[in-house]
């Protein structure tokens, strides 16, 4: 479920208006494209975040029993889900540079299945290694969403997992806005 709720597709999405140079109208409208694509990110995923948030409620009220550790579990997943659209948005910047970004998908699918714990259970992993995984942005939106759903963690340690994936939403907005910056110095209008 969460490899449907945690899509690459807007990586694409950039990609193709840059290549296109469509881009430009885009550019000469009073829209923020970061924003716009955040809801049309939301809006294709509506479907399957609905059906998530049911079954993780669910989970949640058979797995905690205090209002506010339900509301800070709702929180993180907010949180997470911004962290990881600002995540792939910064990725998708690099179709100011590449020619194709069709490549990407099978790595950075590889990546959130492995680094996520879908593939296996990352405390599997020697305690050195998943300790500097387990804060990874693909660990919080697989491994460490799971376990919170699961009732694993207690309330302090959902407060501290809401703290990193503020922590890395702050570092991929500012990454967001140099690499837009840059990218747009590069790119002519009428595509590549």
């Amino acid at each position: 479920m969460l490899s449907l709720v945690f899509d690459f597709s807007p990586i694409f999405r950039l990609g193709n208006l840059i290549h296109n140079g469509q881009l430009t109208t885009y550019l000469i409208r009073p829209i923020n494209i970061f924003i716009q694509g955040l809801f049309q990110y939301i809006g294709n995923e509506a479907f399957y975040i609905f059906a998530f948030l049911c079954i993780s409620f669910y989970f949640v009220k058979s797995e905690y029993s205090s209002w506010a550790s339900i509301i800070l579990i709702f929180i993180f997943i907010v949180c997470t889900y911004l962290m990881f659209y600002t995540c792939i948005s910064c990725i998708a910047l690099t179709s100011f540079w590449l020619v194709q970004v069709w490549p990407l998908r099978p790595v950075l699918t590889a990546l959130f299945l492995l680094l996520g714990g879908q593939y296996f259970p990352l405390k599997v992993l020697p305690l050195e290694l998943y300790n500097v995984v387990r804060w990874s942005p693909f660990s919080l939106a697989g491994n460490t969403l799971s376990t919170i759903l699961l009732g694993h963690v207690d309330g302090v340690g959902i407060l501290e997992n809401i703290l990193v994936s503020l922590g890395w939403l702050l570092f991929f907005m500012i990454v967001y806005k140099f690499g837009w910056k840059c990218g747009l110095n590069k790119y002519m209008g009428v595509g590549i």
